[in-house]
């Protein structure tokens, strides 16, 4: 293993070696721009279709022809997140709503809910962790009116989760939870996670 020794770099000392590399860059200016707002590291990953072995570019690469990339796979992303998002707010309901209804508020954090290979302490920790830096209003009400903080009903500990937490929930909860939470979309628990 070897010493990282790659200095930083300014915008335009970027630039420089991206054209050293064999980039043709029609404007300084604007490839300045473009660095400004996207972090080089990230941009040098979408400069790898024009690249040869040895980070050589092929003869003929532009600037704004990986800009265009960029701006595609940005447009993708943003039409994509704006497709998932109403899907992650319905699942967040739908486990909420199931568990609660079922096994109560506090049902998550209660083991038995859970297949015995799961490692819910380290879940209900990593839990944890994510409600004490939440700063939602709704968690600091909670936690101003309500004795077991940072404990939270399932209807709002699945509004702080990350989605992966959401995700680790559903996975490790026993089987007929898993049934509840999925018969609406019609599909096996299993296809569901």
């Amino acid at each position: 293993m070897e010493r990282y020794t790659k200095p930083p770099l300014s915008y335009a000392d970027q630039v420089t070696l991206l054209r050293e590399r064999g980039l043709t860059v029609e404007s300084t200016a604007r490839a300045v721009q473009f660095l400004q707002r996207v972090n080089y590291y990230r941009f040098s990953a979408y400069t790898i279709p024009f690249q040869n072995p040895g980070d050589a570019f092929v003869p003929g690469s532009t600037l704004e022809q990986i800009e265009r990339l960029y701006d595609l796979d940005e447009e993708l992303r943003r039409a994509i997140l704006s497709l998932l998002s109403p899907i992650e707010i319905f699942l967040r309901t739908r486990i909420a709503y199931e568990l609660s209804r079922g096994w109560g508020a506090f049902a998550h954090y209660d083991p038995g809910m859970f297949h015995r290979n799961f490692n819910h302490a380290a879940w209900v920790a990593s839990l944890d962790e994510e409600v004490n830096r939440a700063k939602e209003t709704f968690v600091e009400h909670y936690k101003s009116k309500y004795h077991g903080f940072p404990r939270l009903p399932i209807w709002i500990a699945c509004e702080v989760m990350s989605l992966g937490a959401l995700s680790l929930l559903y996975t490790g909860l026993q089987t007929e939870p898993q049934r509840r939470i999925c018969s609406l979309f019609e599909v096996d628990k299993d296809v569901f996670r």
